[in-house]
């Protein structure tokens, strides 16, 4: 069980709450790096200290529907237990619906990325990886293979999204230690019907 950089019944956290204007009742889930509190409005306020997130949403956001909308950021504007706590506004995302249009598409990223971690790994295991960078950033071949292998399967803008991680990914300093995080509940759905990878990467080296 992973341990939470939030205390949420601290002194300390209560604070960040008082000064978003938002109260316990209001919490809607909290992972190992972040909480999120309904705003009432449609919204919610995401607590993060996860810096890998804010890059991806900031990122992808404008490129893709699938990456989380960033209604307004608030970046390392306060301290928790001594390290920079960001604060989003983000619309409020609600669970995919398993037989719904989304929830099927959802199940053949999982199903594609799962055959294609596979072959990634057992080709650079007897040295067959030889597309070009594949060696050097595991996460941009394994995605850039999901979107070879999706093709006709995937919808056109799924396989666009994934294409926006990769490059996304590709182009950072730390891609060694960034992972693919495609669990359920990471894909939720947007007011409209968007289906979002919320929280696709994780920093393996955290």
């Amino acid at each position: 069980m992973f341990e939470s950089s939030f205390n949420l019944r601290s002194r300390e956290f209560k604070s960040l709450l008082a000064a978003t204007r938002l109260t316990r009742a209001k919490l809607l889930g909290a992972g190992r790096f972040s909480a999120v509190y309904d705003n009432e409005d449609g919204t919610v306020t995401k607590f993060t200290t996860d810096n890998l997130w804010i890059d991806y949403a900031l990122h992808c956001g404008p490129r893709t529907a699938f990456a989380p909308a960033l209604l307004d950021l608030a970046r390392d504007t306060m301290l928790y237990a001594g390290r920079p706590v960001s604060v989003a506004i983000l619309p409020r995302y609600t669970a995919v619906m398993p037989n719904s249009p989304a929830g099927r598409e959802a199940v053949k990223i999982r199903r594609i990325r799962s055959q294609e971690q596979r072959r990634l790994l057992a080709d650079l295991d007897n040295n067959l990886a030889k597309t070009q960078g594949e060696a050097c950033c595991y996460l941009s071949a394994l995605l850039n293979r999901m979107v070879r292998a999706g093709a006709g399967t995937l919808q056109d803008e799924t396989c666009s999204a994934l294409r926006v991680i990769s490059r996304f990914v590709g182009r950072r300093d730390d891609r060694r230690f960034v992972g693919l995080d495609m669990h359920v509940k990471n894909f939720m759905l947007a007011p409209g019907g968007q289906l979002v990878l919320s929280d696709p990467l994780v920093n393996t080296d955290a």
